[in-house]
Formats: C-alpha cells, structure tokens, sequence
C-alpha cells in the first residue's frame, strides 16, 4: 500500500461540489462528470459477480485466515490458511447443499456464530445459488433471535453449536425453521433434544461433502435481487430487517473503494476481522479486500485476547469502533505513564513533533524509530491503516491514532440502511472531528430541524442528514409503515442523524434527532451530544445521561475510569481497590463531579446542560447485561419494559430526583 505524506488543513472546499443548488444538494466531486458511483467495474454488479472475479484473478492466493487450537496446549496455534479457489469450492459446494435439502432462490438462510471462514463460506454460497443471507449478532439473547427466525421465515440456519440450545427454547414458535447446521460438533444430549423438536440437525463438514458428491451448477442473482436482510441492533426496541439488494450493497462498497486514497496491493494487504460480521460495515470492509485480492485474518474468538491475535496476524489493516479505540489509547497512555519522568518527557516531545511534521507534509524518522516504532509493535507493526464508524471518534483519540499508529486513521459515517456509505475521511489531509467527505455512491442533503434549533444559513449548515444513492436500502422487511416514515417519495432516507457541513467539505455528526429530551422547563437537550461531549472526562470511562420533562436539571450514572481513579486514590493515601467500594466514597463522587463541571464549561455548555448529580456504577455497560446493542451502542429503552431494561434509567431516578 503506497502512500506519502502531504495531509494539511484545508481552509477551502475541495472534495464535494453542489449539484442541487435548489435543494442543497451535494455530491461528492468524482461525480461531476461521471455521476454517483455504482459499481467498481461495468461486469461486476452483484457480490456473487465480484467474487468470481476475484476466485479468477487471484486463484492461488491466501483469502482467509484462522486459528487453531493446538492439541494438548491451551493457546491457539498460527494462522492457518485457505486461497481463493479452495473457499470457491467450499461455497459452491455448501451451496449445492442447500438447494439439495430443498431450499429455492428467496428462501432466507441464516447464520449465528463468531467471525469464521464458515460465516463466509455460507453467506456467498447464498449469493452463488440466490438465497437470502440473515445474520444474527453472535451475542443476541433469545428474544431477538427468536423474532428474527421468525419474522424472516428462515428454513435453515448454519451456527456454531452452542446456540443450538438457545434455538430449541423457542424453536416451536418459529415454524419456518426446518434445518439447523452446525460448524463444530453437537453434544449428544443437544442433538436429541432438536431432533425430538422435529428439527433436522446436520455439520457443515457433513453439507460441505454432499454437496461435493451432489454439485450444482450456480443461479447467480440479478443486481435488484434481494441478497440480505440485515436486521439492525435497536437501542430502542426489537429489530428492524433491513432490505438490501445486490445492488446496494455494491454500491455501498464501491462508496469505500472510490473514498479511498490508497491502491491496495493484493499480495501485501491482511485485514483482521473481529468486528461482528452480522455489522454492515465489517462485511462492506470484507468485500472491498476481496475485490482487491486481499487477506483477511479471523479473530480466534476471545475479544480479551484480541491482542494475540494481532500480534500473530500483523495486520495492514486495523478496523474498529471509538471505544475498541478509546481502549488502545487507555492502555498506550497508561504504559507510557507508569514509565516514568523521563518516557513520559520523551513520548510528549515525539508527539508534539510528529504532530508539527504531519501537519506540515513531512515525517520524522528519528522520532519514529526511537517511539512511535515501539508503539505500533504492540499492534502488529504493520498497521497502515485504521478504519472507523459505528460512532463519532473524538478529536483527542483521532489524532493520537494518527500521530502514534497510522497517519492514515479513516473515519466514516454511514449506517445498515445506506449499506455503510455515507462519507469517509480521506487519507489526502490531515482533518479530525469529522466523519470525512460524501462517498461516490451518494448525495446527501441537510434539512432544518426547527423542534432542535437546528437550522441552516449561509454560515452555518446544519440539519437532519438526509440520503440518497443505490446504495440505500429498499425498505423495512415487513413493516410499510416504518419504511414510509424513513423514506420519503422521491428515496430520500431520513437518517436521524445530525450533520454539519465543514468550510473543507467535511462533514461532522454533531447529534441525534431521535435521541431528544426536554427539561421541566421547556429546553430540549440531545443525550447523544452530551455523552460525546462528557466523555473527555479523564475519570469517565462510560456514562448515560438522563432528564425528565417533570424535573429542570440533568442527572447521569457513570462507570469510573478505575485507573485514573486509583491514581487520585494513591495520592490522597486512600486504600481501596475494590471497585464496588471506590464508587461508594464521596470523596471519588466529588471528583468526578469537579471534572464533568470543569469538561462543561470548557465546551460551552449552557447551563441547563449541565449534570448536577451522578451516581458510580461499578459494572460496567456491556452487551452482556443488555445496557449496549451489538454494535457497542448505548441502549435507550422505552417506557414499562421489563424492570432489567429500565437500569439505567431507574438508577438516575433514585439518586437525584
């Protein structure tokens, strides 16, 4: 992957032009004379076609990579590897499988299980013999798995085996579901129990193999088929099947590809893949590696031992979301901290300078070698490129990535609904706190939202982010109403999102429209906006903030930085680890308070939106105990759930009000 140096802050537009003066309409400037991008080359209009291109150009070449364990050791083993034309074969075979247990183009597959060389074999054998793939979030809970089998009239799902009985809970209320095939072997109890359900159990060595003995010849789906329902992760409410053709979700890769600076060097490029492939963007990023004839590596499914495995793989290219980022720069400053005066002195002038030389178009050799070199090590030493979404990426942690890994940290907005696309950084000047320019693939246009106070003049665009391209989705699986509500009659989607159009034609998230509350008072405040802006509080670690219409002031439960705590413990001689206990000293609910005080008024904040009581949590907000979506996003629950989904909120509740 080659690339120089020569990022600047741009005072001027140069990435985006208006199309639509009327409507104030923008476009990314590859598309004055070619129009929106589509797809990456005229023959390749579907995933199963770019595929096929690639099985073709790159035949004998390693595509992906995975971890064993080895016989009689606890750890895993190296990487072990598959090409191109062997994974061809896996798909066309699993795929000649499906279509001989009885499954026809349309029919919905399923797939249930941790980032795996099975995951992929299966959602292209769907796309080579025009099924529908339907992924669910390894770490779903019975209720949202059971609702989408259902609602998706899924025949057959391929998972790993340990979801098998979390399936036979409620198995007897999904009735499409026929076929359960399994990646690994089944307990025997677990196998019984299925079958005496009525259900079909089979491994995937056993599908892979009759579908060797019994190969068909692939039924490549057409552009507008449907190619995958992807049901988004709900901070609110049960998910939502998101429709997406062939066509939208080339053309939302093809919005990466184009955003994208750089020209990938097949034979060079490793991706490691730990991101949930059941995310958009984790399987946009995957089908971009494979068009360019890239590697990716599978995490060895332990996210604490994310580490080893980067270490092992020594990747290229590092995806992630602001807080899997938030917590490499916690572990970097922490390391640099703990090693005293004279690292500390070191670290900061290497910083300052390499910060300047960036800037400026240049690189610092020496500083390298003598500290930045060190750093990138403990990932790999062969980052070039860090790519995020999900959420916005704070200004600090932005640069820090920057300065410290990769000149080349690439932010991007898009959602499940636009195929991921939507604007990406671009890797040609140095910019942060922003989301990057439009993507090729899309228009997008800002409109007022009055209810906010967000409306636009000549010197300040803002609004709802609103869309349109071939990468945005058909609509909601079975829900017109909602569809009809998201977008409008000329294919705008509505994204909730609130954008800012930058002077250099960046574009920045600064809040949510439906993530909105008003005070007793009157004021409407923006939690989305608040969270961002409080969790540059050194000593936070997590937070959710709450208000109510029937009281004037904000309140938040927070889960402590426990290093940076510990720190102010020592000094102050106060002996306690025990989290638990730490969050019940006043002394450490004072501090923390001083500091969100002190990160308000550094932000401008007005008055009513400062939080005037917290309360220390020591758990942590996790997929697990349901306080995060799958995607690492905050859930925001309404009214009269279950009491387990109104924690957060009851806790604000009991503390202050």
């Amino acid at each position: 992957m080659k690339q120089a140096i020569k990022k600047y802050h741009l005072k001027e537009n140069v990435f985006s032009f208006l199309y639509d003066e009327k409507e104030k309409v923008y476009r990314n400037l590859t598309c004055k004379e070619k129009g929106l991008a589509t797809y990456p080359e005229p023959h390749l209009k579907t995933i199963y076609a770019i595929l096929e291109n690639s099985l073709s150009k790159y035949s004998n070449k390693k595509l992906y990579g995975t971890r064993r364990k080895e016989k009689e050791k606890e750890n895993l083993g190296s990487y072990e590897w598959i090409t191109y034309k062997e994974f061809g074969e896996l798909r066309t075979w699993l795929g000649s499988a499906f279509r001989g247990f009885g499954l026809k183009k349309g029919n919905t597959v399923g797939i249930y299980s941790k980032n795996c060389t099975e995951w992929k074999v299966t959602e292209d054998a769907c796309y080579a013999y025009s099924l529908v793939s339907v992924a669910l979030y390894d770490t779903l809970g019975a209720e949202s798995s059971k609702f989408i089998i259902s609602h998706s009239d899924m025949q057959l799902v391929v998972c790993s085996s340990d979801k098998i009985s979390k399936i036979t809970q409620f198995s007897s209320q999904c009735p499409s579901l026929k076929i359960i095939v399994s990646i690994d072997e089944v307990p025997l109890d677990v196998k019984k129990t299925a079958e005496d359900l009525g259900l079909t159990i089979k491994l995937f060595s056993e599908m892979i193999e009759f579908g060797k003995q019994n190969e068909l010849p692939h039924e490549p789906p057409s552009t507008d088929d449907l190619a995958s329902l992807i049901y988004t992760s709900g901070t609110t409410d049960l998910p939502k099947g998101v429709i997406m053709t062939h066509k939208n979700l080339v053309a939302g890769m093809v919005g990466g590809a184009w955003s994208s600076e750089y020209k990938l060097e097949a034979e060079e490029e490793i991706y490691m893949s730990y991101l949930p492939l059941a995310h958009i963007l984790e399987r946009s990023l995957q089908n971009f590696m494979v068009y360019y004839g890239g590697q990716v590596g599978f995490f060895g499914g332990d996210i604490r031992k994310l580490s080893q495995d980067i270490e092992e793989l020594k990747p290229t290219l590092l995806p992630g979301v602001p807080r899997v980022f938030s917590r490499i720069y916690d572990h970097i400053m922490n390391t640099i901290e703990s090693g005293g005066i004279f690292q500390k002195f070191m670290f900061d002038q290497a910083y300052k300078y390499k910060l300047k030389a960036i800037k400026e178009g240049h690189d610092t050799p020496i500083w390298n070698k003598l500290v930045f070199d060190k750093i990138k090590k403990r990932l790999g030493g062969r980052i070039r490129v860090m790519v995020t979404g999900s959420a916005p990426l704070s200004p600090k942690h932005h640069e820090f990535l920057r300065v410290c890994i990769s000149d080349a940290v690439i932010q991007g907005w898009g959602m499940s609904e636009t195929g991921a696309s939507g604007s990406l950084g671009s890797v040609d000047f140095f910019s942060v706190g922003n989301c990057g320019v439009i993507s090729p693939c899309n228009e997008i246009k800002l409109i007022d939202v009055p209810e906010m106070g967000y409306i636009s003049n000549q010197t300040n665009q803002v609004g709802e982010i609103l869309i349109r391209g071939d990468n945005v989705f058909q609509g909601y699986y079975k829900d017109p109403e909602k569809t009809n509500e998201a977008i409008t009659s000329d294919r705008w989607f509505k994204t909730g999102d609130i954008g800012k159009w930058n002077s250099d034609g960046t574009l920045s998230i600064i809040d949510r429209k439906k993530n909105i509350f008003k005070l007793a008072q009157g004021e409407y405040l923006s939690a989305d906006f608040l969270e961002i802006v409080y969790m540059k509080t050194k000593s936070i670690s997590q937070i959710f903030v709450y208000g109510s219409s029937f009281e004037n002031y904000l309140v938040a439960v927070v889960v402590p930085n426990f290093d940076v705590i510990q720190k102010y413990l020592d000094e102050n001689s106060i002996t306690k680890t025990d989290h638990q206990e730490i969050c019940n000293l006043q002394q450490v609910k004072n501090k923390v308070l001083e500091e969100i005080e002190q990160v308000a008024k550094e932000n401008k904040l007005k008055g009513f939106e400062f939080i005037k009581n917290i309360h220390l949590e020591h758990d942590p907000f996790t997929i697990e105990n349901g306080l995060l979506t799958d995607t690492q996003k905050l859930k925001r629950f309404k009214k009269k759930k279950k009491k387990k989904k109104k924690k957060k909120k009851e806790k604000a509740k009991k503390l202050i009000f």
